[in-house]
């Protein structure tokens, strides 16, 4: 397909996905399958063009304000079209500007295929009699390496219009920006690594039940021309090369393995599951941890697993079959209190913002707003309150989220522990070491981890581990 073609599609998907408030993977799912007539080369284009925009739409789009304000087109009014911005982001990608590592697919546009989109696109079909390509391209490659400059002169000395250019450049609103950017960065080259590593797209991560059983699942994945590697730091998980319906792949339908970032994966070798232990998976959701828990125990504990989404719960139990699981029970949040009991572990993966898996879905990075964020620090507080006093004396507690925002989790920790005094921090480390993980730069007595794309090649979770007094 002729690459204005392929951009048209990618233009029409994404102003259904930026009106929707379905899953962005979901919607384009459904519009591919609807277009039957698209090969399966052009469907990646697609995919991976769509998402990189959505990681790092502000940057074509301020592009685009500089070029329409520019005097270039002095007779255009051209208000923002995604067919634009998509053009300048093709530019910027062939030209090996931003960080991208589909661009093995989405950079292949040649100079005639780009004039061809150009010719098409909606900044100056009415004007192109008077427009040149390589003016264009100037303007576009100017802009971009400007506003690499400035970030780069001015990082010492921080205010509120270099943050704002930040955000610009990688994808994220100023204030979130604002947020994160002393707690995480410290230099400019900091800076880049952190923020760029938000917009590389994530790696499709399986955890194999057996850990005795990684040689068999590779060898497995090799036969059908799929690289299986093993992941950094958890000894079950492992990365595939390749995206592909799981469904057809026999030892997930055995229930031999399940996909789990290795983030999230890590959490359940912090709560560290022993033998026999009784254990609630108070967030539980569609039950990812509760059966990590469960194969960490060799299916010989009790598992409570519980949630306030009744379907959430019937697919944990759908999952729980294939994997053939008798120790996980469900049960809705309401009915939690009639068990009358407490556990030795409890796990509270709380609900929160999602910054950190924006890699995945970068929808909630530009919906995000403080408000929301406030109303998501008020539930999470109230939600460790209440299931904290399920944790026996002497019991342990792990909480944990997908963000990277601090609000939602160190300050959350520490507001909880200040009005808690039954309860105090408990080290990660034993917990990793007892599972043969090393984390880097944990120390001996840190009780909360943030683990960030960045620096430890998943996404952006966070934990911490108390412990009850007795």
């Amino acid at each position: 397909m002729e690459i204005p073609s392929l951009v048209g599609h990618c233009a029409e998907v994404l102003r259904i996905i930026l009106k929707s408030h379905q899953p962005p993977d979901l919607i384009l799912s459904q519009y591919l399958r609807s277009k039957k007539y698209i090969g399966s080369f052009d469907r990646r284009f697609i995919s991976e063009l769509v998402f990189f925009y959505l990681r790092i739409k502000s940057l074509p789009d301020y592009i685009l304000n500089i070029i329409v304000n520019s005097g270039t087109y002095s007779e255009q009014n051209t208000e923002f079209l995604i067919k634009d911005s998509l053009l300048i982001l093709l530019v910027l990608i062939q030209q090996n500007l931003l960080i991208c590592k589909a661009n093995s697919v989405i950079s292949q546009p040649n100079e005639e295929q780009f004039l061809k989109l150009f010719i098409t696109s909606n900044l100056i079909e009415k004007e192109f009699t008077r427009v040149n390509f390589e003016d264009f391209k100037k303007i576009v490659l100017n802009s971009f390496q400007q506003l690499n400059l400035e970030i780069e002169s001015k990082y010492s000395k921080l205010d509120s219009d270099l943050i704002e250019k930040i955000g610009i450049r990688y994808g994220q609103q100023s204030w979130i920006v604002d947020k994160i950017i002393e707690k995480y960065t410290s230099s400019y080259s900091d800076l880049t690594i952190f923020f760029d590593s938000f917009l590389e797209p994530s790696p499709l991560t399986i955890r194999v039940a057996n850990q005795a059983d990684l040689p068999v699942i590779q060898e497995h994945f090799l036969s059908i021309a799929i690289e299986a590697t093993n992941c950094n730091l958890s000894p079950v998980a492992l990365h595939l090369s390749k995206r592909l319906d799981l469904n057809t792949v026999p030892p997930y339908k055995a229930g031999r393995f399940e996909v789990q970032d290795e983030g999230s994966q890590l959490i359940s070798f912090a709560l560290d599951p022993q033998h026999g232990e009784s254990i609630l998976d108070a967030c539980a959701g569609a039950g990812g941890k509760s059966m990590h828990i469960a194969s960490l125990q060799h299916d010989s504990g009790r598992i409570v697993s519980c949630d306030v989404e009744l379907s959430k719960l019937k697919e944990l139990n759908n999952r729980s079959a294939r994997c053939g699981y008798k120790s996980i029970e469900t049960v809705l949040d309401h009915n939690l209190e009639k068990l009358n009991e407490t556990f030795s572990k409890v796990l509270i993966d709380s609900p929160c913002t999602g910054m950190g898996t924006i890699r995945r879905n970068p929808i909630p990075k530009w919906r995000l707003t403080e408000e929301y964020l406030l109303k998501h620090v008020a539930k999470q507080e109230k939600i460790l309150e209440h299931y904290s006093q399920f944790v026996e004396p002497g019991g342990e507690l792990i909480y944990s989220t997908c963000s990277i925002m601090p609000d939602e989790n160190e300050l959350v920790i520490e507001n909880f522990l200040s009005a808690h005094k039954e309860f105090r921090p408990l080290a990660l480390m034993p917990s990793f070491k007892n599972n043969g993980i090393e984390i880097p730069d944990l120390g001996e007595s840190d009780y909360h981890l943030q683990l960030l794309p960045s620096k430890h090649g998943c996404d952006g979770f966070f934990m911490a581990k108390l412990q009850r007094n007795d």
